[in-house]
């Protein structure tokens, strides 16, 4: 126990199911990483939406002025 192969244990199965453990964790990284990208660039396009937004709208509100003289 306490990490050691317990009689009887094929040491070809351990080390393809620690082989197998690995590469899943590395996924799970990857995939992890990823996501953060993601969040990233979402959280920069909702700024650049925000600065577009605002603009637009002192566009609309200096139209709505001049067009009001």
């Amino acid at each position: 126990m306490d990490g050691e192969p317990v009689l009887g244990d094929n040491p070809a199965r351990l080390k393809r199911l620690k082989a197998n453990a690995e590469k899943a964790k590395e996924e799970e990284v990857s995939v992890h990483e990823s996501l953060e990208a993601k969040e990233a660039l979402l959280a920069r396009a909702l700024d650049e939406n925000e600065v577009i937004s605002v603009r637009l709208a002192v566009i609309f509100l200096c139209l709505a002025a001049f067009n009001s003289y």
